[in-house]
């Protein structure tokens, strides 16, 4: 079913960057420009020279500085349709706003909806939130949480934003955590001990001038035990970094794997959690902490832990259970 409408045609134009689009690179300024255009189309208008800055040819990933005049040439603009047979929950979840002001949004996601397109689906959460709400004139990911963990999502509303709230993802181990994730999280096996803390380190390939170089990337989480049971315990996770699938990975480095984790996680214990009514994974991320990037005020949102998941609990705890 065709779900898209072409609503302009523009001739050539040419946009001056400015302070919100200082340092970003050519190929995702021009992603962001052209809203509707396939990724694919806007990398050959770049590579065919039809973009050019200051009236030079330039490589996708070109840093732009503020005053560069950007020519974008005639394309094709279309306009997103929200597709009749859109999954409910996805309505739903875009729906369960829990903060929003002029700067940010925060939803609370339910499992099993993607919060962006992909190969097995092809509306994601962000992408129906731009079909939504037409009174946005820009709303984009700060962060991304996994298909099948719930819990806080946050949007930026315009490009300021986005890019602060970012830097403050980037903080690592040697600075002030500005921006933390905490998860609840039902793990594999009777955790010892009171609360650790965990650091990797991973080595990522990424592109130079003329070849490519290895770069550490560093994580950082700590893990607190909050209620033991028979085989497995509740905790806590504070993220301090952002890394992909970083609170599974560090719980698999700690040793209790996340249950219902199809990826890092115990076959066998994922299989018995099963028989307790657990049909997901056990990862809910249930609080956000960050300095507003527009106003002095420090931001804490919660939110609790869905039925599906505290129904687990509750037969955790029966006693024929824990014994």
């Amino acid at each position: 079913m065709n779900v898209e409408k072409i609503v302009k045609s523009p001739s050539v134009t040419t946009v001056e960057v400015d302070q919100d689009s200082e340092n970003r690179r050519l190929d995702n300024f021009m992603i962001s420009e052209l809203h509707g255009v396939p990724r694919s189309h806007v990398y050959s208008l770049i590579r065919t020279g039809q973009v050019r800055v200051n009236s030079k040819r330039a490589k996708p990933y070109q840093r732009l500085k503020i005053g560069d005049r950007v020519r974008i040439p005639p394309v094709k603009i279309t306009e997103k349709l929200m597709p009749p047979d859109v999954n409910p929950n996805l309505k739903k979840a875009m729906r369960k706003i829990i903060f929003e002001d002029e700067s940010l949004i925060v939803i609370d996601k339910a499992a099993g909806i993607a919060v962006h397109s992909g190969t097995n689906h092809r509306l994601g959460l962000i992408e129906a939130m731009r079909m939504e709400r037409p009174d946005l004139d820009y709303v984009e990911l700060v962060h991304r949480l996994d298909k099948h963990t719930s819990g806080l999502l946050l949007l930026a509303k315009n490009k300021r934003t986005l890019r602060e709230l970012h830097s403050m993802l980037r903080r690592d181990a040697q600075h002030e955590f500005l921006l933390t994730k905490n998860y609840l999280a039902l793990v594999k096996g009777v955790w010892q001990g009171g609360t650790r803390e965990i650091k990797t380190s991973e080595s990522d390939a990424v592109a130079g001038s003329n070849r490519r170089k290895m770069t550490k990337k560093s994580s950082f989480s700590t893990l607190r035990p909050l209620q033991q049971f028979a085989e497995c315990t509740l905790i806590d996770i504070t993220l301090h970094t952002g890394k992909t699938h970083q609170a599974r990975r560090h719980t698999v480095a700690a040793g209790f794997p996340i249950a219902g984790d199809q990826t890092y996680g115990d076959r066998r214990f994922n299989t018995k959690m099963r028989s307790f009514g657990l049909s997901r994974m056990f990862l809910h991320a249930y609080k956000l902490t960050f300095p507003h990037p527009a106003r002095d005020e420090l931001i804490t949102l919660e939110c609790a832990l869905p039925e599906e998941l505290t129904g687990v609990l509750e037969i955790l705890k029966k006693p024929a259970l824990t014994n």
